[in-house]
């Protein structure tokens, strides 16, 4: 917008503008929020004015258009965070306690079963993961400072992303050792068990000559190995996959939301 188009078509009325946008708003900042993005919309529109209307009745328009259009947008975000739940970096933070129980309770309860059918050092390794991914969980990722609530909407909003984002983000760095870790759990699990061992024994017979480590074939172990390393570089992959499946609405809303309100805010 160009200064003398400011001062020529916008000032002379600035008086509509502020009493309109002041009826709309209730803190300062909104107030000059509501007033930028007024004035820069009717220097987007202005090429549209019906000159058989009055300047100042159609600047009254714009003004009375915007500031509703800023409202509703304003009203429907309070909403999200309205709840009787509290804002959403609570909610995330009681579902990840709620998981948490569930792994402190679950993982003896899997133990107990994979023992149960007879692969026991498959539930203890998976039971230890879990529980070392708890603690690193509560050092590392939950003690993150939440984004302060006493922000207004759009701020609160862009902390939120900004805080969700850095949470998975650790999140990622922490799990993405977990898959290589269920892999060896599954694959220690399947090599005790009574098919497992008929396999390692087919394949000893069939190559006397292959060498053994505690009765495990070596080429075997190699390749259990080397398949834990590529799950585990693969692991970045996988959880960015796991928490797409899960959360790739609210992530897309979530960042359309953001984008909305930083394209009327100008």
């Amino acid at each position: 917008m160009s200064s003398d188009f400011y001062a020529t078509s916008i000032a002379p009325f600035a008086p509509i503008i502020i009493k309109i946008c002041r009826a709309y708003t209730n803190t300062q900042e909104d107030f000059e929020d509501y007033y930028q993005e007024v004035c820069l919309q009717i220097w987007r529109s202005h090429r549209t004015f019906d000159e058989r209307a009055a300047w100042s009745t159609w600047i009254y328009r714009v003004s009375l258009n915007v500031c509703m259009t800023l409202l509703k947008t304003q009203k429907r975000n309070r909403r999200i965070f309205a709840s009787d739940d509290g804002p959403p970096s609570l909610w995330i933070q009681r579902m990840q306690r709620i998981n948490e129980v569930a792994i402190v309770i679950g993982a003896p309860i899997m133990w107990v079963f994979l023992s149960a059918v007879g692969v026991p050092y498959t539930g203890a390794i998976m039971w230890a993961a879990l529980m070392g991914l708890l603690v690193i969980r509560r050092l590392y990722i939950v003690k993150f400072e939440a984004p302060d609530t006493s922000l207004d909407s759009y701020h609160y909003l862009k902390a939120f992303h900004d805080w969700l984002k850095d949470r998975m983000a650790r999140s990622k760095r922490v799990q993405r050792h977990l898959y290589a870790v269920v892999f060896l759990a599954l694959a220690i699990g399947a090599g005790a068990s009574e098919p497992g061992q008929l396999l390692i024994r087919l394949i000893v017979e069939s190559n006397p000559d292959i060498r053994l480590v505690n009765g495990v074939p070596l080429v075997l172990i190699g390749g259990v190995v080397a398949t834990a390393i590529v799950v585990d570089l693969l692991g970045g992959v996988i959880f960015d996959f796991d928490v797409s499946t899960v959360y790739r609405s609210v992530f897309r809303k979530l960042d359309e939301m953001v984008a909305e309100m930083e394209e009327l805010r100008g």
